[in-house]
């Protein structure tokens, strides 16, 4: 392999892992999924010139903890929840779907924002399993403090189509 196609795979790998992961910041957001697009709780939907100015315009918004994009048109659409599996959307060619991270939240929690809480996902678990997942992280089962947080993980809960599971979720203090 000559060194200059050496130098373009390399090249080409790093500019996959830039665009996998846009930082701003203390804020980064993830890359979730590719090619779903959620109609499901926009709070608000723009133009944008590139991912970074949609996630900029995510980082502003107090109550933005998830977005998409696609550069096909521009479209940007910010979320106030998160879409735990694909089947919350459809599958539309060129969009990205991006999960706030990072913010005041040790990894691997998620900043809840205005609800004052950081949080992970522990799968689908018995009650004793779940205690023990989180234990293993140093938090605890997440306790709803507010008529906010109910909504949002009611949200949650229903951003997957699985009626018959339920999310566990840990939280610790931001």
């Amino acid at each position: 392999m000559s060194k200059k196609l050496q130098m373009m795979l390399r090249f080409g790998l790093i500019v996959v892992l830039i665009t996998q992961v846009i930082s701003r910041q203390e804020r980064s957001f993830v890359i979730a999924m590719a090619n779903v697009r959620f109609d499901l709780w926009i709070i608000s939907s723009l133009s944008a010139r590139s991912r970074l100015d949609c996630s900029r315009t995510c980082e502003i918004h107090s109550t933005c903890l998830s977005f998409e994009y696609t550069p096909l048109t521009g479209e940007c659409r910010l979320f106030d929840t998160i879409f735990l599996h694909q089947d919350a959307g459809v599958y539309e060619i060129g969009w990205q779907y991006y999960i706030a991270s990072n913010r005041r939240c040790r990894h691997p929690f998620i900043d809840g924002r205005d609800l004052d809480i950081c949080f992970t996902f522990v799968g689908f678990h018995n009650l004793t399993e779940a205690k023990a997942k989180c234990a293993a992280i140093q938090s605890s089962i997440i306790s709803i403090t507010s008529d906010e947080q109910q909504d949002f993980l009611t949200r949650l809960a229903g951003s997957s189509n699985s009626v018959h599971q339920f999310c566990l979720l840990c939280s610790t203090m931001p």
